[in-house]
């Protein structure tokens, strides 16, 4: 797969933009670490516009190591490689989708688009829909990709405060 991402440099006169070599493939052993990397940075960076303090360290502790590495293990963890370098990643689990993340300075470029093309591609050789929690960065990318809501859940995180989230499905065949 390619994938036409433009440099960002306001400073440097444009130039056309070389298209970049996206690979979807399933995550190694000795990639957890830069999983988890991205991850956590990406919470870190991004959630922090959308939750409170709480919730975003409720989110930092679901998405361990050692549950990044239990997933790898399992073959349900697939990672987006941009010119050799790891940007985005997603898990499956039965008719789910899980840890979807793409590094923040490559949102909104077409690549969580493409991770899940291929993650709603896998779901869809054993399940008629997908399912997944969509947290509040990604809630748009799921309404544009046919992803509905089925229902609002809330769940206590520290210091008596509640995290509001939505699950929602795609049907992916008839």
């Amino acid at each position: 797969m390619q994938i036409h991402i433009e440099p960002a440099h306001p400073a440097q006169p444009a130039q056309p933009a070389q298209p970049m070599q996206l690979h979807i493939e399933p995550a190694q052993p000795d990639q957890a670490e830069q999983i988890h990397h991205l991850v956590q940075e990406t919470i870190t960076q991004v959630y922090t516009r959308y939750y409170h303090q709480q919730a975003v360290a409720f989110f930092q502790d679901l998405h361990t190591l050692e549950s990044i590495q239990a997933d790898i293990q399992a073959g349900r963890v697939w990672v987006v490689e941009l010119d050799a370098h790891l940007v985005a990643t997603g898990t499956v689990l039965g008719d789910e989708i899980l840890r979807m993340f793409v590094l923040p300075n490559l949102q909104h470029q077409g690549i969580g688009s493409k991770m899940m093309e291929h993650l709603e591609g896998i779901v869809a050789q054993t399940h008629k829909s997908a399912q997944l929690s969509a947290s509040f960065p990604a809630f748009n990318l799921y309404l544009h990709r046919g992803y509905q809501v089925v229902r609002g859940n809330n769940r206590p995180v520290k210091d008596n405060h509640i995290l509001f989230f939505l699950t929602m499905e795609k049907q992916l065949k008839g």
